[in-house]
């Protein structure tokens, strides 16, 4: 929690994003308290290479760079190894916000949350718990990328210009060595990308559909989300397994105060929901 949540963390990335000349200048190490997470790497690290045994999962990932062809460039070791598992931590957390936002607004609107528990169903009935179904659960989709729209996890993309550049049919010059943050709640809720941008609506995502090139939750070009496919996958397995065993409702809807402390989005106060356990 105090990785993500803390006011150290806050003040570690206001530094990062609007001074970043100040990290080289007094060290990342007072920004970033990374000792507890860097413990947990190493000891997992050094067990399952001990034991050698396999499991196909991130660590096994993590030895295989470590003992694969190396770049000379850029060495996997050391702290360029244990830097990889930052993009772990993140993607589950991020993938944690987008899953938790969506049940919410999934709790506030019975029948979008019916049509998606009957998609859900449908997928797994015709092919068990399997990947296909999951790529087969269009509804869902829709679902989860409206809740993106309106709780974008990361809510800021932030860039750096390398050379000058002339924003098209503008006499706008944004020179080079600019830094550039886009707000995606700004973009996510204008009038002019989306109507009645407050209102949670799945049908804006039907493939029928023209979706604003404002929406831009992942980022775009080279530099979009790594983690953008594997991180939709993780929030369509939780969903669809909380949703095919519970019906989540809110007594009475509310809106999230969001956290302003939080690295990512996050509800101040926490998100309130009920579950009750579907008869079979």
């Amino acid at each position: 929690m105090n990785f993500f949540h803390s006011f150290k963390r806050m003040v570690a990335l206001v530094t990062v994003f609007f001074m970043p000349e100040l990290v080289d200048m007094i060290g990342s190490p007072i920004l970033f308290d990374s000792s507890f997470v860097r413990e947990i790497f190493w000891k997992a690290v050094e067990s399952r290479e001990k034991d050698g045994k396999k499991r196909g999962d991130y660590i096994d990932s993590i030895i295989s760079l470590k003992n694969g062809e190396q770049d000379p460039l850029y060495r996997f070791e050391g702290d360029n190894l244990f830097y990889q598992s930052g993009t772990f931590f993140s993607g589950f957390e991020s993938s944690s916000t987008v899953s938790a936002f969506t049940l919410m607004e999934l709790a506030k609107n019975k029948a979008y949350q019916d049509r998606a528990r009957a998609d859900i169903k449908r997928a797994i009935d015709k092919y068990g718990w399997t990947l296909e179904a999951f790529n087969d659960m269009k509804y869902l989709d829709q679902c989860i990328a409206e809740g993106v729209r309106l709780h974008p996890p990361v809510s800021t993309i932030d860039r750096y210009t390398h050379r000058d550049y002339k924003i098209p049919n503008t006499d706008v010059v944004i020179e080079k060595g600019t830094p550039i943050y886009i707000s995606l709640y700004g973009l996510h809720g204008d009038h002019d990308h989306f109507d009645q941008p407050e209102v949670y609506d799945p049908e804006r995502f039907t493939d029928d559909r023209v979706v604003s090139e404002a929406y831009v939750p992942f980022g775009l070009g080279p530099r979009k989300c790594v983690g953008m496919r594997v991180g939709q996958l993780h929030v369509k397995v939780v969903i669809s397994m909380i949703l095919s065993e519970y019906e989540v409702y809110q007594k009475q809807a509310e809106v999230a105060k969001l956290d302003t402390r939080s690295t990512f989005t996050a509800a101040a106060d926490g998100i309130h929901m009920k579950f009750m356990k579907l008869e079979k």
